[in-house]
């Protein structure tokens, strides 16, 4: 073959079980439910020699048996077999300066068949995945000091079939600047997922405020972060794991919050003090304080005491040394 196209075939074979309750009927039936399946999947993929670009596609087959067991009747089994096809890429669709645009998108399919017996009915399982994600980054320097970054990240997954399915989209990016020799650095960061399962809606906000001027670890630094809600991206978790679990999890209730400190480092002395504080929209707050110690060669030790309060009980106080150690 060519030197930019691999080729291979992978293969498998799992076992698992797990218990089940079955309450459809007048009492509840407890039983287990257990699956042996062999599979075979070979794979193709080309990578062109440019940036950022690559093709793949898999097709895979598998058989083996599933096994009933519960306490209306003995073991019972019937063969199964599955199939599965998968084909996806990437590209750099623009490229400029320190930056561009990417863009990657897979379509997968898989059937289960399980044939039935005497006691077991046939059963055919359909599942089809789609998902497509984009990011956009972009940077200027200027010889005077000053830096600008911006990213731009979209992403949409959709699912259909006998498993979880639904469709969701999310929409993030942020802007950060940063000035040498000031030592300040701003940044503001903001996504939004959208879900159709549900109704599901998700946003959060957020940004930080450094100042730091500090020249070896002497003279303060400021820094201030606030945030409403997940303000991180969360493409690469929808591309992976949908939003089932996000729906599951979501809290309605508002998630604001601010994360400060204030630190002076003082010279001839290895250590910088600090002192910090943690306030979030539901009440509970943490305030702290301590030394950081820069101690070279990939060596650092933290002391730190704090005090957390919440609403749900009396205030709380920890003094905490936390070491660190690097090697190279």
């Amino acid at each position: 073959f060519a030197p930019d196209i691999l080729v291979g075939v992978a293969a498998s074979h799992s076992i698992g079980d797990f218990d089940f309750t079955d309450n459809t009927g007048a009492s509840p039936v407890t039983g287990t439910y257990g699956t042996a399946i062999s599979t075979v999947n070979p794979y193709v993929a080309w990578f062109p020699g440019i940036r950022g670009a690559a093709a793949w596609a898999t097709g895979g087959f598998g058989w083996g048996d599933i096994e009933i067991e519960d306490q209306r009747e003995t073991l019972r089994a019937s063969p199964t077999t599955t199939m599965t096809g998968a084909l996806g890429g990437s590209y750099q669709l623009v490229e400029s300066g320190i930056g561009g645009l990417k863009v990657k998108g897979e379509g997968w399919a898989g059937r289960v068949m399980v044939d039935g017996s005497a006691r077991i009915d046939s059963v055919t399982l359909g599942m089809q995945r789609a998902r497509l994600a984009l990011e956009w980054t972009q940077g200027y320097r200027a010889a005077s000091g000053h830096e600008l970054a911006m990213t731009v990240e979209g992403g949409m997954r959709y699912d259909n079939g006998d498993g979880a399915n639904g469709a969701g989209m999310e929409v993030g990016g942020g802007l950060k600047y940063m000035n040498a020799r000031c030592g300040l650095t701003a940044e503001g960061r903001g996504r939004l997922l959208v879900s159709g399962r549900e109704g599901y809606e998700e946003w959060g906000a957020g940004g930080m405020i450094q100042l730091d001027r500090a020249t070896r670890g002497e003279g303060l630094s400021i820094r201030v972060a606030p945030s409403y809600g997940d303000a991180g991206s969360g493409v690469n978790a929808l591309w992976e794991r949908g939003v089932s679990d996000a729906v599951r999890g979501f809290d309605a209730s508002g998630r604001g919050n601010v994360d400060a400190e204030v630190a002076y480092g003082l010279r001839g002395f290895r250590g910088t003090p600090y002192s910090g504080f943690y306030m979030a929209g539901g009440g509970a707050r943490a305030f702290s304080s301590g030394v950081r110690y820069e101690l070279g060669s990939g060596m650092g030790l933290r002391i730190e005491g704090t005090r957390r309060e919440s609403g749900l009980g009396a205030a709380q106080h920890t003094l905490g040394i936390r070491g660190r150690l690097q090697f190279r």
